[in-house]
C-alpha cells in the first residue's frame, strides 16, 4: 500500500482503505493504519497534494488535523 507521515520522522503503513469521498476537486480517504488506528487523507486535484485530514486515531478517539507534503 502506501504511508502516511504522522509526524517529523514518524511513518505508518496504510492496511486498507476503508472509504472514500469524491468531490468537485478533491477527494477524502478513510484508512486504517498498521498500527490499527484511523486516518482520513484529503488530496487537492489542483494542488497534486495530500494532506491529513483527520490524524490517525483508535476508533472514539480524536485527533487535530496536521498536514502532510
Amino acid at each position: 500500500m502506501f504511508l502516511v507521515r504522522v509526524g517529523p520522522t514518524r511513518w505508518l503503513s496504510v492496511q486498507e482503505i476503508l472509504s472514500r469521498w469524491y468531490g468537485e476537486d478533491y477527494i477524502y480517504v478513510k484508512v486504517r493504519t498498521e498500527d490499527d488506528r484511523l486516518c482520513v487523507l484529503r488530496y487537492d486535484a489542483p494542488t497534486d497534494r495530500w494532506t491529513v485530514a483527520l490524524a490517525p486515531v483508535r476508533d472514539g478517539d480524536c485527533a487535530p488535523a496536521a498536514a502532510v507534503g
